[in-house]
């Protein structure tokens, strides 16, 4: 689901007005050369994901199919030897965009999110669609239900937990942090006809807790019943953990996620209700195209998606989305080289009302694109006609089991707004009036098959510095990190969010790379961070503020504990600035503002890895793994820029003296 209302989030956008120097290179369909591309058959890419019964399309088409793409290329170039099996998870994004409910979300959003935080990865928050919202259950003749039966959440036979594939060892989370599908989580409040009932272990609350919650609390609580086989009510409710809303927390997952963060995004337009007609949307603004005619817009809006792909880019897009409606009009089967009968989108049919087009956004991924692919658009037995050659290759996140194993072919001419082809079928009921002037309840229309479409550029991140603000708060979405150094340009790391949204409860680390302040070197500065809420009504106790080198080591802090100093506690629009040193001597490997023979055999484990009989490329990988950017900082005692055994020899002697 995209909020966008018309989201098609592809994007490559090499098009602007005069005023930019951008120009134009409209190619004709006689002059065009016949070429292609499939990037879903390249190890960079993704299997097929399914998003399931929530409405993470925009994280599915930016976060795992697009972050994961251009993340595995990146890593590539930079070493050709370096581990590229993973994928990212849609489920440390769509959180943090979402606006609190399973509402859909913006690419834009999604776009900030990684460029500030990165992603975690499936391994680190795996993702599964089944489990966002409820909990099914399954009868003897394998049909499912839902969470229209409350008691069919709180209580699962020994069948569907093995259906469930509930198993042990996973690690899918809770807004709170707790996992959620594991076996552990479960526990055996009955036996009926030999067979196990299990009961979720979780938040449980009394009736008279219960009836204490506003009506928007009791939304997140259920009845528990003494089994699945009553009507008996325990008097408690269950506390209903939405992954949705679900903010990753995992201190060394959310660390490692900066190592890999997105640079920039660009895309066009063709008639988004964001964006209208754009030859360019970047975060720095939009550029219109420089032409008022409609067909040499998608003619470069084509040919834009198409070099992409050319470049190894996967475009995420979006429209108003009805591919696969009832309509004969929509799609037809053909035989594409060796693959019998795959789907192939003819035209995009959107359903109307009196108020426009009743939108149905949605965010998915082209990965190719064929201009020798053919398709009878009219029917006349032939593939001459105008519009019937070439088409983009579309990988969507419902699941293998849709369209052709995951992806769907969508011609050229679908992404037209009128087509070329004049025996293309007209949609049903036709967007019309009544003789009186009223109209009818819903109708149909040819909508582009393609709205927006965007790309990212992503690239491996040397973090040196990381600020770490560990925070209690009710309202996840309201709080702001800002952190500078003298008059630098302050780095924020805040959530992107609608004016209107649904608080998340949130205990946990904030990151945020700030070592764009740090400079040359980290060591000798003062840096300042600053935490405030911009949301009345929140509640906020900030737990400590740190800095933190690559590797996660405290370099410096200020804890807030009771009995210490104390816990700062903010309130509706209050903040706190909080400035933390960064000054030791060379060789304090440990930050303990103490040189000593710790430090020195930290030290040696340097130089012994630089005496090891292997490659130099060896070497490095060691180093990197051994020691933070900051240690190596320390390391060079007479700031030369190279660690080398006079350094070493000034440690022995600093010992010594």
């Amino acid at each position: 689901m995209n909020k966008k209302i018309s989201a098609f989030v592809t994007s490559m956008a090499m098009l602007a007005s005069s005023a930019t120097g951008l120009t134009f290179a409209v190619t004709s369909h006689a002059e065009a050369v016949t070429r292609g591309a499939d990037l879903s058959t390249s190890s960079f890419f993704p299997e097929i994901i399914n998003q399931g019964q929530v409405g993470s399309c925009v994280a599915c088409a930016t976060a795992y199919y697009q972050f994961t793409n251009e993340a595995r290329r990146a890593l590539y170039r930079q070493n050709p030897y370096a581990d590229i099996d993973f994928t990212y998870s849609p489920a440390s994004v769509y959180p943090l965009i979402n606006d609190g409910g399973d509402y859909g979300s913006w690419e834009y959003k999604a776009y900030h999110a990684l460029k500030n935080r990165g992603a975690l990865t499936m391994d680190e928050m795996p993702y599964d669609g089944r489990f966002d919202l409820r909990f099914y259950t399954v009868d003897e003749n394998g049909k499912k239900t839902d969470r229209s039966d409350p008691q069919g959440i709180n209580y699962i036979t020994e069948g569907s937990y093995e259906y469930n594939e509930i198993v042990s060892g996973s690690t899918v989370k809770d807004a709170y942090g707790n996992k959620i599908i594991n076996e552990n989580d479960y526990e055996v409040v009955d036996e009926v006809d030999g067979k196990k009932i299990y009961r979720r272990i979780g938040e449980y609350i009394d009736a008279d807790q219960y009836k204490a919650l506003s009506y928007y609390q009791r939304d997140y609580y259920l009845p528990v019943y003494e089994n699945k086989n009553t009507n008996t009510s325990t008097g408690l409710y269950w506390h209903e953990a939405k992954t949705y809303r679900a903010i990753p927390r995992d201190e060394e997952a959310l660390l490692n996620a900066l190592n890999v963060k997105l640079d920039s995004y660009e895309g066009w337009s063709l008639c988004s209700p964001n964006h209208g007609a754009k030859a360019l949307i970047t975060e720095e603004g939009d550029v219109d195209w420089n032409t008022e005619d409609q067909t040499e817009r998608e003619d470069q809006f084509i040919e834009n998606i198409k070099d992409a792909l050319d470049q190894g880019k996967v475009v995420a897009a979006s429209t108003s989305f009805n591919y696969l409606c009832c309509l004969d009009s929509t799609y037809k089967e053909i035989s594409y080289k060796e693959n019998p009968k795959e789907k192939v989108v003819i035209q995009n049919v959107t359903k109307y009302d009196k108020n426009g087009p009743i939108r149905a956004g949605h965010e998915f991924t082209i990965v190719g694109y064929d201009d020798s692919f053919e398709c009878d658009i009219d029917g006349d037995g032939y593939t001459y006609s105008p519009g019937e050659q070439g088409a983009f290759k579309i990988a969507n996140s419902w699941g293998t089991g849709w369209g052709n194993d995951g992806f769907i072919w969508v011609m050229y001419d679908a992404v037209r707004i009128e087509s070329a082809n004049n025996g293309c079928p007209d949609p049903a009921n036709i967007y019309t009036k009544n003789s009186n002037g009223t109209w009818y309840n819903k109708i149909y229309q040819r909508n582009t098959a393609i709205e927006e479409a965007y790309i990212i550029n992503v690239s491996p991140q040397n973090v040196k510095l990381v600020s770490e603000v560990d925070v209690m708060t009710n309202d996840y979405y309201g709080l702001n990190v800002e952190n500078t150094y003298q008059y630098s340009q302050p780095i924020t790391n805040y959530v992107m969010r609608s004016f209107y949204y649904n608080p998340i409860k949130f205990s946990g680390p904030i990151y945020t790379d700030i070592t764009g302040l740090c400079g040359s070197e980290i060591n000798g500065k003062d840096y300042m961070v600053k935490v405030y809420s911009n949301k009345y009504n929140s509640k906020t106790i900030v737990k400590g503020i740190r800095l933190k080198d690559d590797k996660g080591k405290v370099v410096s802090e200020c804890s807030f504990i009771n009995g210490d100093i104390y816990m700062k506690e903010l309130t509706n629009y209050e903040s706190l600035e909080y400035t933390l040193g960064v000054n030791f001597e060379k060789g304090d490997l440990d930050y303990d503002h103490d040189y000593d023979a710790d430090d020195y055999k930290k030290i040696m484990e340097y130089f012994d890895i630089l005496s090891e009989d292997i490659s130099e490329y060896e070497k490095n990988g060691k180093i990197s793994e051994k020691f933070s950017a900051f240690q190596l900082e320390l390391l060079d005692s007479n700031n030369d820029g190279n660690i080398n055994y006079e350094d070493r020899d000034y440690f022995s002697s600093k010992l010594y003296s």
